[in-house]
């Protein structure tokens, strides 16, 4: 199963570098930088204009009844166009854990990960990016990497636009303590409201593909985010609300796991 999805993915990006359009680089998005980046969320290039770079800073935090506040994580993420088909980012799955080993946290900061986004089709309606790096899951010891490869892609029309940014990590290492596979499938509905205001709304599949117990489809998660954000072409800002499972394998229900996060972004 796991060579399949992997044969499928890489079958998918390589159609969709044999396809891209031959482009003059005369379009705006190559005069983009932080004075004129779309403050429209579903107008933005899949990556970041060259030299153009964004710090993003998420803080998210439980809402489970019984474990409010327990953790408080903030998964920051740097990125930077080197050109306007590449960029480069930093990334964190927990990041920063702020509230403490007697709330949630098992370290202040154990993970980092590289990311690399390269623009398959930069323009028009439908617009895609490979994406492929490697997440450090603990920088402690025991040190546990995985590859990542998937590909972010978007279809808009009009003030509205649908996300589809897959990811499959593989376990580099570690692998008999349950470092293997892990899929998840990401799918967002995204609305302009105003030239600032963006609504989203979003549903996921997530899973181990050979976790220790079970299998995959009796073991994977479906969770789903609903939110608000403001941009302009310096900065965002936002919040969302989670049900962190809504199969309801997360305890204690299906509706009863949640989360929240607040985020910023800062371009420069």
């Amino acid at each position: 199963m796991i060579r399949k999805i992997a044969s499928v993915m890489g079958a998918l990006a390589i159609t969709l570098a044999a396809a891209r359009p031959a482009q003059a680089h005369s379009y705006a998005r190559d005069t983009y930088d932080n004075g004129n980046w779309p403050s429209a969320l579903v107008e933005r290039p899949l990556t970041l204009a060259e030299d153009l770079g964004q710090l993003d800073v998420p803080v998210t935090f439980n809402l489970t009844d019984g474990s409010v506040w327990k953790p408080v994580t903030m998964p920051l993420r740097l990125a930077y166009g080197f050109t306007s088909d590449v960029t480069v980012a930093v990334t964190h799955q927990t990041g920063f854990c702020l509230s403490g080993t007697s709330n949630g946290c098992a370290k202040l900061y154990n993970d980092v990960g590289l990311e690399t986004l390269i623009s398959l089709f930069p323009f028009g309606a439908f617009q895609a990016a490979l994406a492929g790096g490697v997440d450090l899951l603990s920088i402690s010891d025991p040190i546990v990497a995985t590859a990542v490869v998937g590909f972010d892609s978007r279809l808009g029309i009009g003030p509205v636009a649908l996300r589809l940014d897959p990811r499959l990590r593989i376990g580099i290492n570690e692998r008999d303590t349950g470092n293997k596979e892990f899929l998840s499938v990401p799918v967002t509905l995204q609305l302009q409201a105003t030239p600032n205001v963006a609504l989203f709304a979003g549903l996921a599949v997530t899973g181990a593909l050979d976790p220790a117990v079970g299998s995959f489809s009796a073991n994977y998660s479906v969770p789903m985010n609903v939110g608000v954000g403001y941009g302009t072409s310096d900065f965002d800002f936002g919040a969302s609300f989670i049900l962190v499972d809504l199969r309801g394998n997360v305890l204690p229900s299906a509706t009863g796991a949640r989360a929240g996060q607040v985020f910023g972004s800062f371009r420069f």
